[in-house]
């Protein structure tokens, strides 16, 4: 192991200025630069020592950086005097760096000119093969601009033979010891390395088409020039599809969860059942739209769903909540009950919107969800999931009715999974005895179905209403994307949404001076990753979320079927106001007003609960009628129209 290559390309590292972490460059998808230790790498798994012929392998935490005067690296000890032969493996999930160069790390000269021995880096696909490669001088580049005397490693990644660069789940680090003494390797900043933006590059070419780049401008400012108001919607909404017809997986037809554009981009290359129902929703949509055809929607679905019935589950029935989109591997073992139920529901539109197309396979994946599993009978709650791999349900429940969690009571319900008197026990404030909640409802005693429960409500400047728990118009609104509030519950969940509505307005507006309103959990930048927060209004929340001045587009477009005028006001003040927060897919998720700050990212779930919501505004309720003419529908219609929440 003495000496280094002559002759050969720069190092990659030579692009790290001063201060700067393999973070700051697109160029670098980092497995671990050991700045916070080495117990976990930064997709936050775990490095094991997974063989040891001589149980005397240790590693350690090492102080010096490569780099930088601050951070770390790892060390690796052979102790104790034994000739060893150990294997350090980190696992990173499902990685795609189809199109990185090299495998590159740093290595300690004066130990690696000490070390007799050999050392291999190896790596693992998601179909277990594996190859590695002996660090020889080839692959070694001698820093001559930074003090410290370390060594760029650099290996051409097509000298891991066999291997499907789409998939890597593991890297191993090989270490064979030839001496009897004690010996020690010092390594930092592992990474793949390739052209500017690496990791998009390389899930990119996995989607139908690649996301382009961010649209500052023009779009806002021709979107601004349409005075038509349903031209104007019509637009979103087109704008909207094409994110669905974008960034799906083109050999699963699976949606990718997120895709973040600007200055750091990314793809988020897992889907969840919440994510693959608005795909199949948004289908029915662009059918509506006349954005496709009838034929063309008809193959999305029955591709999406060939795929769908072959996902892994648990017990065979269930869903998992996380799912990669071009392995199809869980990538969790959580069920979550919540996103069966958007699953469920989207089944039942589709059922409607395409008679006989897939009735067999929908009625046989409805019939195997079966939400009893989920619930409590002490409490009359439904529990958010189950963790397979702690083998236990989730202590938590679903305890108000005014959450993004009555449409899987409604589904549970009109399944015949539950008993209608579940929906009595759903709270609808909670106890009055409570008193760290936001205020103390009022109320009285009231019966529904045999049930005595508590109907309480709170006020918001005179104005009784049913809170939530957090106070964002995602929890109130979501669910009236598929039921039919405004015919069915005009006393009660109409009446609601629509005080629910007025008060974020005037709390946005009036109060906070905002120029634009809708508080709802969005995505927000934090550095080159991102963050997903709950916002919400705590007037009218029991808890309450968090308000920083986060203002979502798609909580806006939420309150299209309540306040049509307001809403569309609101739409375009965000242009004029903030002409940035429209890119290629319409509405960016999020946009800090305090600060002028768009998050550049594209959710499925919000970029569905969009197009489902406009395309209810344009055709008159298109998605919801459906949904009420399946008998999912119909036989939930009681739960609907027997309250009347404020008498």
């Amino acid at each position: 192991m003495q000496g280094c290559g002559k002759g050969k390309a720069e190092s990659p590292f030579n692009l790290i200025q001063p201060g700067k972490t393999l973070l700051h460059y697109s160029e670098f998808e980092l497995i671990d630069d050991f700045n916070s230790g080495f117990a976990k790498n930064k997709q936050g798994r775990e490095w094991k020592i997974v063989k040891d012929s001589k149980p005397q392998t240790a590693l350690a935490a090492n102080t010096e950086d490569s780099l930088n005067p601050f951070g770390g690296s790892v060390k690796i000890i052979c102790r104790d005097g034994q000739v060893a032969d150990c294997e350090i493996q980190n696992h990173f999930g499902h990685l795609d760096m189809s199109q990185a160069k090299y495998l590159v790390g740093r290595i300690k000269d004066n130990n690696r000119h000490l070390f007799n021995g050999s050392i291999y880096f190896g790596l693992t696909d998601a179909y277990g093969r594996q190859s590695e490669v002996k660090l020889n001088r080839m692959y070694l580049h001698a820093d001559q601009e930074r003090p410290g005397g370390w060594s760029s490693i650099q290996i051409p990644l097509n000298e891991f033979k066999g291997l499907q660069f789409d998939y890597l789940s593991d890297f191993n680090i090989k270490i064979e010891s030839e001496r009897t003494d004690p010996q020690e390797l010092i390594f930092d900043d592992f990474a793949f390395f390739g052209p500017k933006n690496v990791y998009v590059l390389s899930s990119g070419d996995n989607l139908k088409k690649f996301p382009p780049a961010p649209v500052r401008h023009n779009r806002a400012e021709r979107l601004k020039k349409e005075t038509n108001d349903e031209r104007f919607l019509k637009q979103i909404a087109k704008d909207t599809w094409q994110f669905f017809d974008d960034a799906v997986d083109k050999k699963t037809e699976l949606v990718v969860d997120h895709v973040r554009l600007g200055r750091t981009k990314g793809i988020g290359d897992y889907t969840s059942p919440t994510n693959i129902a608005f795909y199949w929703l948004a289908c029915v949509a662009a059918y509506d739209l006349d954005f496709i055809s009838k034929k063309d929607a008809l193959g999305r679905i029955e591709r999406s769903l060939k795929i769908v019935d072959k996902l892994e589950r648990w017990d065979g029935k269930y869903f998992y909540n996380y799912y990669h989109t071009a392995t199809l591997q869980v990538t969790r073992h959580y069920v979550s009950s919540v996103d069966l139920a958007w699953l469920a529901a989207s089944l039942a539109v589709l059922r409607q919107a395409f008679p006989g197309a897939f009735d067999q396979t929908i009625d046989r994946l409805l019939k195997q969800i079966d939400f009893s599993i989920f619930y409590d009978e002490s409490i009359g709650h439904l529990r958010l999931g189950f963790d397979e791999d702690q083998a236990t349900f989730s202590p938590y429940h679903y305890g108000l009715l005014i959450s993004e969690a009555r449409l899987m009571s409604y589904v549970a319900i009109a399944k015949g999974d539950l008993p209608k008197t579940h929906w009595a026990r759903i709270n609808r404030t909670l106890p009055a005895e409570w008193n760290w909640q936001t205020q103390t409802p009022q109320g009285r005693e009231k019966e529904l179905f045999g049930i005595s429960y508590f109907g309480g409500y709170y006020t918001y400047k005179g104005q009784k209403l049913l809170p939530s728990w957090g106070g964002s118009l995602f929890e109130v609104l979501s669910p009236a994307l598929l039921l039919n509030s405004k015919e069915l519950s005009r006393d009660s969940f109409w009446l609601n949404n629509q005080r629910t509505v007025e008060a974020h307005i005037d709390y946005a507006l009036n109060e906070k001076k905002y120029p634009v309103w809708g508080l709802a959990p969005a995505a927000i930048p934090n550095g080159k990753q991102w963050l997903y927060r709950e916002y919400g209004l705590k007037a009218v929340a029991a808890k309450g979320y968090m308000e920083e001045g986060v203002i979502a587009p798609y909580a806006s477009i939420l309150a299209l079927e309540v306040k049509p005028d307001a809403v569309i006001k609101n739409l375009r003040a965000m242009l004029e106001k903030f002409p940035d927060i429209y890119g290629p897919y319409g509405f960016y998720d999020a946009v800090d007003v305090t600060r002028n700050r768009v998050t550049e990212q594209y959710l499925a779930l919000d970029e569905g609960m969009i197009l489902v919501a406009l395309t209810n505004h344009l055709k008159n309720g298109s998605i919801r009628n459906r949904f009420r003419r399946d008998p999912i529908g119909k036989n939930g219609e009681m739960l609907l129209t027997e309250e009347h929440f404020f008498n």
